[in-house]
């Protein structure tokens, strides 16, 4: 019995032998794992990470140094903006104001010396006197005007308003200076104002920038400092972290070995104690199984299942306690790690919103001082186009004044020689009184105002037709004589018909000839070919010169005229309608000057409109270069025209002064290919115009015209065009003048075809 129980026991013992040295090499690769455990590759972690967060603060003070060197480069930019803005309210404008008007006052003088010169000719004497000569074969008698020569000699009040009129000029003009002089001295004392005021902005925010800066470098030092430390720190923990564990980890280890090496003993002594009792056992294997060796063997083999259970428990609980230890030690490394990472990055997170406010601040303080400096740009451009605008005026202004000088001293000096040519007829005169006088004079005058000077007035009487001498040979030696334009004028006391305006074919200027028909239009062709010379017994022929004023027409239709030569007097006598001309262009001189004085824009406007003429300028944008030859109804009307082939170009003149352009004329300029390359085209023009006209405040948009041949009518005036002309460039510049004329409250007046 004993020799089989031995073997049953030897089993379990080697069964139980391998099950311990399962356990041993089990807690034998525990004891290695944790021995491998990569702490040094998680410090390299935690190494890594601490470097990109010193990368990071390298970077943020890069960028720092970068934006402190911007704000330098912007104080640099607005110390030269002020400077700058110092040169333009130097005075540069004011040199430039009194140039102006120096060479305005050159011009003033240039003009009086050619005045000067024109006194001081003497060729008219002659040739009148061979007009009178060459008139006097023609007619014997000269009528009686001593009604016009006694009016004539009244023109001294005349001299009195021009005298009155030049000192007006002077003290506009002083008046005129001094105002420049003022206004000029305002603006720059407002601009050296503002720029003092900005300096002054300039420098507390650059001082609050300079600030700024170093409360960054401030911070970025302390934060560097307490980086440091906090890294030392940290380091210390997981140094001190690591060695707890692994003091911990050695502990139970050698705990572990002692149980380990108990349990061993324990083993031997049970396997010693089994060898004892085989020993034992060995005689009663002998004998034989009876009761005592059953008995035995389950004695045996219980304690072997309690033994069994019991080494199975404290496996059990060894495992246990080698896992609960694994998981605990776990999870306090993950903890102090965590900890320090979440030490490590509070800062870090506090340092970029820290940079990030910064960065803010300085970006939001740079776009302040940009938008400071636009503005003072805007203001100075602003003060520098209010300079231009007023210098532009003062210059229109003084050329007006000089062109109205000069019109009055012309018609100052047509009137010493009229007085002087009468003067010396005086005599002649005289001895015609007693002639009789014409019954009736037909004539018809194509100017609003017309002033006359009239040379001679020669009487026929008892003339038969084959001598009266034709119109055209008048007309003939009256243009040999004179270098100037004249209108000849013949009246007679038979059927007068018509008067007629046609371009002289012997001379210089319009000539004006009255046709002669009989009184019956229904005779024969015959007969009226016979009778184109004046059927009667007597007759008048006149001869004057006459000066245009305005070539606008009036009246179409001949008036009639009752009574004698002293009827024959155009618009009144000469020295009321001179004198009558010099108190109007005063009166709205003063207007202008005191509408210009107040800033009153709607008085100045009224006052343009009590002219005769329009001002303003027309921009007239066609592809043919010459277009400017046909444009004679325009310059008639006082309008300044500038002509385009590019509206590109017409685009850039309307952009300098848009307030002195009245209308823009343009064909479809689509020739030439410009339509297959997709270039601007009328429609085009005319929408940058009102696009302008929206986006500038208090601009008015000009008169919009189209003449072309090919031009849509529809779509000419949904792109904005008033004025739609097929071909015509006569009819297109009479609607325009007229449709100016309407706008300004003047007469309207359609002068061609």
């Amino acid at each position: 019995m004993a020799s089989r129980v031995a073997p049953h026991v030897q089993e379990q013992i080697r069964a139980l032998r391998t099950l311990f040295e399962t356990r041993e090499e089990h807690l034998r690769l525990l004891a290695e794992r944790v021995e491998r455990s990569d702490w040094d590759v998680k410090l390299e972690q935690i190494r890594q990470a601490l470097q990109d967060s010193n990368k990071q603060r390298t970077l943020e003070a890069e960028r720092l140094e970068l934006l402190s060197k911007k704000v330098e480069d912007q104080e640099q930019v607005h110390d030269d903006l002020q400077r700058e803005l110092a040169s333009h309210a130097s005075g540069k404008q004011d040199a430039e104001m009194a140039a102006a008007v120096a060479g305005l006052e050159d011009q003033l003088k240039t003009l009086g010396l050619e005045l000067q010169e024109l006194r001081d000719h003497d060729d008219l004497g002659p040739r009148v006197a061979d007009l009178l000569s060459q008139l006097r074969e023609i007619a014997p008698k000269v009528i009686e005007q001593e009604k016009s020569i006694r009016l004539l000699q009244t023109s001294e009040p005349f001299q009195k308003e021009i005298r009155l009129l030049q000192e007006e000029i002077g003290t506009l003009r002083s008046s005129i200076a001094s105002k420049s002089s003022s206004s000029t001295d305002a603006v720059s004392e407002k601009i050296k104002e503002e720029l003092m005021k900005s300096h002054a902005e300039l420098r507390e925010q650059m001082a609050a920038s300079a600030q700024v800066t170093s409360q960054l470098r401030e911070l970025q030092e302390t934060t560097a400092t307490d980086l440091r430390q906090q890294v030392g720190e940290l380091k210390t923990r997981c140094e001190n972290a690591v060695e707890k564990v692994q003091t911990e980890w050695k502990d139970h280890l050698t705990g572990l070995e002692k149980s380990f090496k108990q349990f061993k003993a324990e083993a031997h002594s049970q396997e010693e104690s089994l060898q004892s009792l085989q020993s034992q056992l060995a005689p009663l294997k002998a004998d034989g199984p009876d009761e005592k060796w059953l008995q035995l063997q389950q004695d045996v083999s219980g304690e072997l299942k309690e033994h069994r259970h019991r080494t199975e428990e404290s496996q059990k609980e060894l495992a246990s306690e080698l896992y609960r230890l694994v998981d605990q030690s776990k999870s306090e490394v993950r903890t102090e790690l965590a900890k320090a990472l979440k030490a490590v990055q509070g800062p870090e997170l506090e340092l970029q919103e820290l940079l990030i406010t910064a960065r803010k601040e300085l970006k939001g303080e740079l776009e302040t001082l940009q938008d400071l400096r636009s503005n003072i740009e805007a203001a100075a451009a602003e003060d520098s186009k209010v300079a231009g605008d007023q210098a532009t005026e003062f210059r229109h202004i003084f050329e007006q004044h000089a062109a109205q000088l000069k019109s009055m001293e012309a018609q100052l000096e047509c009137q010493k020689t009229l007085k002087e040519e009468l003067d010396s007829a005086k005599d002649q005169v005289a001895e015609l009184q007693s002639s009789t006088s014409a019954k009736s004079v037909c004539a018809c005058f194509s100017t609003t105002r017309v002033l006359v000077n009239l040379s001679q007035l020669i009487y026929v009487d008892q003339f038969q037709p084959s001598d009266v001498p034709s119109p055209s040979s008048c007309v003939a030696m009256v243009t040999n004589l004179l270098d100037e334009p004249f209108l000849l004028l013949l009246g007679w006391s038979g059927p007068i018909c018509s008067w007629s305006m046609r371009p002289s074919a012997y001379g210089r200027g319009p000539c004006g000839v009255l046709n002669f028909q009989t009184a019956r239009r229904s005779a024969p062709a015959a007969a009226s070919r016979q009778s184109r010379r004046p059927r009667c017994s007597h007759g008048l022929v006149l001869c004057g010169m006459f000066q245009l004023v305005q070539h606008r027409a009036r009246s179409r239709a001949p008036r009639k005229v009752e009574g004698g030569l002293d009827a024959l007097q155009p618009n009144g006598n000469l020295g009321l309608s001179v004198r009558q001309e010099v108190e109007d262009r005063l009166s709205t001189l003063r207007d202008r000057m005191a509408a210009i004085r107040q800033g009153d824009k709607a008085a100045l406007q009224r006052s343009y409109r009590n002219g005769s003429e329009l001002h303003g300028s027309v921009l007239w944008c066609d592809s043919d270069p010459e277009v400017a030859s046909c444009a004679d109804v325009l310059r008639g009307s006082g309008l300044a025209l500038r002509t385009f082939t590019e509206p590109e170009a017409l685009l850039e003149a309307y952009d300098a002064f848009p307030q002195d352009v009245l209308c823009i004329m343009s064909s479809m300029m689509e020739g030439n290919g410009r339509k297959e390359r997709g270039a601007m085209n009328a429609f085009g023009l005319f929408s940058a115009i009102r696009s302008r006209v929206k986006a500038t405040e208090g601009l008015e948009q000009p008169l919009l015209a189209v003449i072309s041949c090919s031009a849509d009518e529809n779509a000419a005036r949904a792109a904005g065009a008033e004025i739609v002309v097929f071909g015509s460039r006569a009819k297109a510049q009479n609607l325009v003048v007229t449709r100016l004329r309407k706008s300004l409250g003047l007469q309207a007046g359609y002068v061609g075809k």
